[in-house]
């Protein structure tokens, strides 16, 4: 069944093809506004459609119900179709350009004769940008800079676009007859922020046959056709069963780690490539070789072959360690689901604490709680906490840290909850040091557990804010505040490599998923990868601790202890 968000998808690509098309029109507003309805509503408006009761449904009229009722039905409109062939193919890539709308890009493309980044660079440069209305020389900049951005990282898939790709790739192949098994190798197997493509081994019974040894080769996978990504590489390795450990561990990498690895196989006879060559399994090949199983995360070419050799590898964190979620969101703010759902949904994925944290009063945008709605939300809380048997469901914030490092509620009303996560959604663009004071305000302020998301960054999309990375990871380790490796695909901020950092400081770290929908919670295996990737144990993620573990600590703080 079509989901309630495919089908939000659909509209918003409408409403950005009609401001493409005739960005004057005004006419993209209905279908922009059907979008956001639709994803909010708890309703199903694909079954709605197939029972053609949609008109039924406020705002939404004959037109607006028939092009849903299209794209139910066959996954296109003729709605799109006909703008699809007003639009110059390209104009959809201008709009990957952070501060431009799909009208001011109608606009460009209509006045400039715009036609793709390229040419969107060239009137940049030569002055013809800036003589559109409302686009000064300071906008012309930030436009230049985002292309820059953007050629750089062209080419470049995240890490949760891989592992989506990766599980519906995997689910395809492990259907044909003759294949044992698929599993993750390359960049993504590595928790590697960024890719070019998808790795998979395919394990066949027999590789002999023409059909299971085609399977092998590259080909370009679109995740959903409906949404502006590009298709993704998907390199496929075929093995034979008693050769899976072998392709796995060449297939996962790295260059480094391999170039190691094949070292150490030569000094004692062994042709890692050779076909001749064959291990079941990766351990077998590591103990081959005289080495202790190497995570895939730590197989980097750094120090982990000699720690492997000494039997000094660190037991890694693992996602199931992670027994609590410290930042997750209801319907109170942005978030998707009730207080309810959120916490069947912890319930169900077995863990001991969920922690509700909606945002703050002064975040409008997200529609943040003011003293009176916490108050209200605690009551609510508090009745649906009895209900989930093991489940703790506890109360907390995500407050805002303002400019001037304080946080969003006065200290009776931080003091009165159960958790709160620091975090800085405006005034990005500080100075280094004055982003790194106000961080260091917040972490001071006896109430702050956690600093969330700490460097705002978003994946293949924005850089993080600037601040003096090892004054704050040290004020973190001296206070006990944690940061935080928020599981968001488009964030993973704390990045492995700045969690590696924080913790060899002293630092805590704490691994959520920022869920916004129920079914986000399980956003957490991702963090638990980059907090892997990072050589981070139990004893260095607080969400692996007991919560009483967690209360106690908290409660000194406040004490001034």
């Amino acid at each position: 069944m079509i989901s309630n968000r495919a089908i939000a998808a659909h509209l918003e690509r409408i409403a950005q093809a009609i401001d493409l098309a005739d960005p004057d029109s005004g006419r993209s507003r209905t279908y922009g506004a059907a979008a956001r309805r639709i994803e909010s509503s708890k309703r199903d408006f694909a079954a709605l459609a197939q029972a053609r009761e949609l008109t039924g449904v406020p705002g939404i009229g004959p037109s607006l119900a028939r092009t849903i009722g299209e794209f139910v039905s066959s996954g296109s409109s003729r709605r799109l179709d006909e703008l699809l062939q007003q639009i110059p193919p390209g104009a959809w890539q201008l709009l990957s350009v952070r501060g431009l709308g799909a009208r001011t890009v109608g606009r460009i493309v209509r006045d400039l004769g715009v036609s793709d980044l390229d040419s969107l660079r060239a009137a940049g440069s030569d002055g013809r940008l800036s003589q559109l209305p409302g686009i000064g020389s300071r906008k012309v900049a930030q436009i230049l800079a985002e292309i820059e951005r953007i050629a750089a990282t062209r080419g470049l898939f995240s890490l949760g676009h891989a592992l989506a790709t990766a599980h519906l790739e995997a689910a395809r192949l492990g259907n044909i007859d003759g294949v044992s098994a698929v599993r993750l190798a390359g960049a993504a197997r590595r928790a590697c922020e960024t890719m070019s493509g998808v790795d998979l081994v395919v394990a066949v019974r027999d590789p002999s046959r023409p059909a299971l040894a085609a399977l092998g080769g590259e080909s370009l996978v679109q995740l959903d056709p409906d949404e502006l990504q590009e298709p993704i590489p998907v390199r496929i390795r075929v093995s034979a069963e008693e050769s899976l450990g072998s392709a796995l561990v060449l297939a996962t990498g790295s260059d480094e780690h391999i170039a190691r690895l094949t070292d150490l196989a030569r000094r004692r006879g062994i042709e890692l490539d050779s076909p001749q060559t064959t291990f079941g399994t990766e351990a077998e090949l590591y103990r081959a070789v005289g080495l202790e199983l190497v995570p895939a995360e730590l197989r980097e070419g750094r120090e982990e072959i000699e720690l492997a050799r000494r039997g000094q590898l660190p037991r890694l964190l693992e996602h199931r360690d992670l027994g609590c979620d410290l930042h997750a969101h209801s319907d109170w703010s942005d978030g998707q689901d009730s207080i309810a759902a959120m916490a069947e949904a912890a319930h169900r994925a077995g863990l001991r604490q969920l922690v509700i944290s909606d945002h703050s009063q002064s975040l409008a945008v997200a529609n943040g709680l003011s003293p009176e709605r916490v108050a209200a939300q605690r009551d609510e809380i508090a009745a649906q906490a009895r209900q989930w048997g093991e489940l703790s469901l506890l109360h907390g914030t995500e407050s805002e840290i303002r400019v001037d490092g304080s946080l969003d509620f006065e200290p009776e009303v931080l003091a009165s909850l159960d958790w709160v996560v620091a975090s800085v959604h405006a005034g990005l663009g500080q100075s280094r040091s004055a982003m790194t004071e106000r961080i260091l305000t917040a972490i001071s302020n006896p109430a702050t557990c956690a600093i969330g998301h700490p460097t705002g960054r978003i994946v293949l999309g924005r850089e993080g804010f600037d601040f003096d990375r090892d004054v704050v990871f040290a004020a973190a380790a001296e206070t006990g505040v944690a940061l935080e490796i928020n599981s968001q695909p488009g964030r993973l901020d704390l990045s492995a490599d700045l969690a590696r950092r924080a913790a060899r400081a002293g630092a805590v770290l704490t691994v959520n998923s920022d869920a916004h929908a129920a079914a986000q919670l399980a956003n957490t295996q991702l963090g638990a990868m980059i907090a892997r990737r990072a050589g981070l144990t139990c004893a260095q993620v607080i969400n692996a601790w007991e919560w009483e573990q967690i209360a106690e600590r908290r409660a000194r703080r406040l004490a001034g202890a």
